[in-house]
């Protein structure tokens, strides 16, 4: 072979081999990093809600620092369209300074990124998210409920704004809203398109359904009446009164105590899974094949993480597919919430609803045969005793699918809470030098496995919160590096030189 030729085979095998080089890498099922290791992800919604300062930063590097001590090694980053493009097609160079100053803040603090478009009610007249210009709501009544979420269910603005986008109905200067929305990610993508701290992309939080929701919540109803005058002994409910119910804080409480029988639960589900069912495959499916199309063109680099419709954050199984133009950097990326969420009675998340839910989130996650990362979870506003043990059955399971994830959400005052201290904050795997087998937590102990391979030269890492009289089987020698003044530390240590299963335990002194 001449040697001009046998070097361009050598540079096309090496591009090959390494596309992508530096940038975390799907592999299967799993992440890995630009040193061969797998890693998790475990980290923190971080976003900023402040209208009043117009969503900038105002506090530094606070949460980042904050961030690191935790144990945490990502955050999914929220960014406001409304923000950052305040006029179709101009894009606000102070809110994109600001931006880029976070990015870099994670950065110096060593925490993957995940850029999240943030939507709640879709747009910034409801909640936050879309500009006033890509909101098409067609002059309807905004209505509001005892919940801010209850306005998906009830708000002709909201749902038709979502049908709207769903339609790619042209806004001004005669773009579909739709493409307004995938050029301007495909902007961001370009100008982040070398930034290897970034892990990828998800793409639109809680994809909603618009106006079809009617139909789902005549469906809920009359699936939950039925249920209810099984039950009843001392009334008939009619439907009328259980819709009212529903959108009532005190009646939907009441409502939720009921659904804690695991075929009452499974059989609403199923009734409505249909519905959605056709909203992701008519609608979603063909929006993020669009989004990608766009997307490919400028940045091949990042993972795209799909989010399915907002119904599967409660356990109904998702029917989104695998995108073929996105490539090998795709991931699944659902949120998990039991339908306490938001009202008193959160810390009574239910055992068997949320085993019935991690089943769904890992047999989606299967089928699509992509990496999973819960991109939300939590919402334990109070943070007390009372929401320990749900916490503690979420985290459970969490690490029990061995899942990347972020806890709703950042707050400066987090590690204060007692459901962090007893549930959140936990030893984990960030990362090892093969497939990961088990982690697990059990009060003063952590176990795991993974499948040790010796070609992988980069440590091993661990975060352990605690430190004090550990006891270590399966890591003959170690370094710890301290992340804060009460033992938290990341715990290095060297591949075997033979490769095969390795199994570890760590015990620490309360």
């Amino acid at each position: 072979m001449k040697p001009i030729l046998k070097l361009v085979c050598l540079l096309f095998i090496s591009c090959s081999c390494f596309g992508q080089q530096g940038f975390v890498q799907v592999n299967g099922t799993a992440l890995k990093d630009a040193k061969g290791r797998v890693i998790l992800l475990r980290g923190l919604n971080y976003v900023n809600k402040d209208r009043e300062n117009h969503f900038l930063n105002l506090t530094k590097d606070e949460a980042f620092v904050n961030l690191k001590r935790w144990g945490y090694n990502a955050v999914r980053l929220g960014v406001n369209w409304s923000a950052l493009e305040p006029e179709p097609g101009k894009y606000n160079p102070t809110y994109l300074k600001d931006l880029d100053q976070r990015l870099q803040y994670a950065k110096q603090h060593g925490i993957y990124v995940i850029l999240d478009m943030h939507q709640d009610l879709y747009s910034i007249k409801f909640g936050n998210g879309a500009p006033l210009w890509a909101t098409i709501d067609e002059g309807k009544q905004h209505i509001t409920g005892g919940i801010w979420s209850d306005a998906y269910y009830i708000s002709p603005a909201v749902q038709t704004s979502f049908d709207n986008f769903w339609k790619n109905t042209k806004v001004a200067g005669g773009m579909g809203v739709q493409d307004r929305y995938i050029k301007t990610w495909a902007m961001l993508a370009s100008r982040y398109k070398n930034d290897k701290n970034i892990i990828g992309f998800d793409v639109m939080n809680e994809p909603f359904i618009g106006s079809a929701v009617e139909q789902v919540l005549g469906t809920l109803i009359s699936k939950i009446t039925d249920a209810l005058n099984k039950t009843s002994t001392s009334k008939k409910y009619e439907l009328e009164e259980v819709a009212a119910m529903w959108l009532d804080e005190k009646g939907k409480n009441f409502i939720l105590g009921k659904l804690t029988d695991p075929a009452v639960f499974i059989d609403v589900l199923t009734a409505i899974e249909p519905i959605y069912k056709e909203f992701e495959e008519k609608s979603l499916v063909p929006f993020y094949k669009r989004f990608a199309t766009a997307v490919r063109k400028v940045n091949k680099n990042h993972i795209l993480f799909w989010e399915p419709s907002v119904s599967s954050n409660n356990g109904i199984p998702s029917h989104i597919s695998r995108i073929a133009v996105a490539g090998k950097q795709q991931g699944y990326m659902p949120h998990f919430y039991d339908i306490v969420l938001d009202t008193d009675m959160a810390g009574e998340a239910d055992g068997n609803r949320l085993s019935y839910m991690f089943l769904q989130q890992e047999n989606t996650s299967k089928r699509l045969g992509l990496p999973t990362l819960i991109g939300e979870w939590g919402a334990f506003y109070s943070g007390g005793n009372e929401v320990v043990n749900a916490a503690k059955t979420m985290v459970s399971g969490i690490d029990s699918i061995l899942v990347g994830d972020f806890y709703w959400s950042y707050s400066k005052d987090l590690d204060q809470m007692v459901f962090f201290k007893k549930a959140l904050q936990r030893p984990y795997l960030q990362a090892v030098s093969g497939k990961m087998l088990h982690q697990k937590v059990s009060e003063n102990l952590f176990t795991a496995s993974w499948q040790e391979n010796s070609a992988v030269k980069a440590k091993n890492r661990i975060f352990l919160p605690h430190t004090k009289g550990l006891k270590i089987a399966g890591i003959p020698t170690y370094k710890l590096i301290p992340l804060d003044n009460n033992g938290a530390s990341v715990m290095e240590f060297s591949v075997l030189p033979k490769a095969g299963k390795r199994n570890i335990s760590i015990s620490w002194d309360h």
